[in-house]
């Protein structure tokens, strides 16, 4: 039986605005809105059982929420290789499978 491999083609080539549109920084904040009520949702399930985790405890500790949050660390991401360690969150590169 062969096996049939994923074919992935990467959108280089389209154009990259140079700063994000207010609807992707909306998504954006409701995207981490979205991981503070997971997070929130597993730590109050422990807590009715009893338990407690490392993970989550230190998740609170570390993690700011997205109202704490400055603009920079909601929209740009860490990248060793630009000039100031930081990179849009837009120009990131997306790969499809075909």
């Amino acid at each position: 039986m062969m096996r049939r491999e994923a074919n992935i083609t990467c959108q280089s080539n389209r154009k990259i605005p140079w700063r994000l549109s207010q609807p992707q920084k909306a998504r954006q904040r409701k995207r981490l809105r979205g991981v503070d009520r997971v997070v929130d949702t597993v730590s109050a399930a422990l807590e009715r059982n009893g338990y407690t985790t490392k993970a989550v405890d230190r998740w609170y500790r570390e993690m700011p929420r997205e109202e704490e949050m400055l603009p920079k660390d909601k929209y740009t991401l860490f990248d060793k290789k630009e000039k100031k360690y930081r990179k849009g969150i837009h120009s990131t590169l997306h790969t499809r499978p075909i």
